[in-house]
C-alpha cells in the first residue's frame, strides 16, 4: 500500500472531489483523534433530492473512491442530508 492508499489521502481527495458538486453543501475531513469511530471520517452536508435521498452524484464518488456511506442522516429533514464516509 502506497501513501496515496491510505484512508486519508483518499478522504482527502474525495473532499476536494466532492467540493466541486453543486449538491454539496459541505465536505470536512475529521481527524481520526476526533472522530467517534477513532478512524478518519470524511463529513458531508449535501442538498437532498426531491425525493429527500443523496444525489446518485455524490453517491457514485463515494463508490468511485472505495470508501462506504457509514451514517446517513437526518431522516425526517427533506432538504438536506449529513453524510458520514469512512
Amino acid at each position: 500500500m502506497s501513501f496515496s492508499d491510505t484512508p486519508v489521502c483518499v478522504a482527502t481527495e474525495l473532499a476536494r472531489t466532492l467540493d466541486t458538486y453543486p449538491s454539496v453543501l459541505a465536505a470536512t475531513i475529521v481527524p481520526d483523534t476526533e472522530s467517534p469511530s477513532g478512524r478518519p471520517e470524511l463529513e458531508a452536508v449535501v442538498k437532498a433530492t426531491a425525493r429527500g435521498t443523496v444525489p446518485n452524484s455524490v453517491t457514485h464518488a463515494i463508490t468511485r473512491s472505495s470508501l462506504g456511506i457509514a451514517e446517513c442522516d437526518p431522516a425526517n429533514v427533506p432538504n438536506h442530508k449529513r453524510v458520514v464516509v469512512r
